[in-house]
């Protein structure tokens, strides 16, 4: 970060000529572009993180008093804290994403026959191949998926379901129960 703090100084006590305001924005972008950097924040959330942290500075920049600190140091510290609170909103927010499991995780959740009741889960959601699911909807095809490849002795033939009990190959119109019964019988196909 090569801002000159003298010159920030200046700027920010004269902020009302356009000149030494435009200035004062450059500095700000430059102290979001250090903080950005810093934090090692991937490049697409990098505009809106800056676009934030500038906003706050904004916001801060009323309540600043040139007589308990410098400008330089004042924004320092509004800039970062104002990465650290973004960064843990963004934290915060992939955590209320929905969890993403795999099947195996998921198929294992349900084999001593618990009702979705006794199940304790954080998430609403299960993303399964990178689409989200209700949790209720694929723990309730879980059991469905397991009862279908019992009962119709599916297996895999060239990457696609296959019925042993109807000798011939199996579609399915529910796009989660479909994923389900592919993901348990890869699982089978790997251990025997």
């Amino acid at each position: 970060m090569d801002i000159d703090k003298k010159e920030m100084a200046y700027a920010m006590a004269h902020r009302d000529e356009p000149a030494q305001n435009l200035k004062l924005m450059g500095y700000f972008n430059e102290m979001a572009d250090y903080f950005a950097n810093y934090y090692h924040i991937n490049s697409f959330l990098k505009e809106e993180f800056k676009q934030e942290s500038i906003i706050t500075a904004l916001k801060a920049m009323r309540k600043f008093d040139p007589q308990k600190s410098t400008p330089f140091s004042y924004f320092y510290k509004v800039f970062s804290t104002s990465f650290l609170y973004w960064l843990r909103r963004e934290k915060q927010k992939k955590d209320n994403r929905p969890s993403v499991c795999s099947i195996e995780k998921l198929e294992n959740t349900l084999t001593d026959d618990r009702t979705d009741a006794d199940l304790n889960y954080q998430y609403e959601y299960i993303s399964l191949n990178g689409k989200p699911y209700e949790k209720h909807r694929v723990l309730n095809s879980i059991k469905e998926a397991k009862s279908v490849v019992r009962k119709n002795k599916l297996t895999l033939k060239h990457d696609r379901i296959y019925s042993e009990k109807y000798s011939e190959y199996q579609d399915f119109e529910d796009e989660v129960l479909s994923t389900l019964i592919l993901g348990i019988l890869e699982k089978k196909e790997k251990r025997g």
